[in-house]
């Protein structure tokens, strides 16, 4: 009983852990594709020429 409540403990505090760093890796990466949408076609370029 102890092994299954400990398995509980962690999962409780594993899974959001998880789900909240997949939610901000989801955010950061649209993130970055709008901004990078909307910078002129120069400024694109030069950023992939570095």
């Amino acid at each position: 009983m102890e092994m299954i409540e400990g398995v509980l403990w962690i999962m409780t505090g594993f899974i959001p852990t998880l789900v909240s760093m997949e939610l901000a890796w989801k955010l950061a990466k649209k993130r970055v594709r709008e901004t990078s949408a909307n910078r002129p076609i120069a400024v694109k370029q030069e950023i992939r020429s570095r």
